[in-house]
């Protein structure tokens, strides 16, 4: 694999998850891990995603 699939295929695992834990509703164990590790500040962009 080359530099650069393999830098994209980063990016995307990274923007997933970051945007699994902004949709708590969607996915309640992300969000209760992520209560559990202090990201409460995720919270004032719900509204953004779906």
């Amino acid at each position: 694999m080359s530099f650069v699939t393999r830098l994209a295929d980063k990016a995307g695992l990274l923007g997933s998850i970051v945007s699994a834990m902004g949709c708590a509703s969607c996915f309640p164990a992300i969000a209760s891990l992520g209560a559990t590790i202090g990201l409460g500040f995720l919270s004032q962009y719900e509204g953004l995603l779906g």
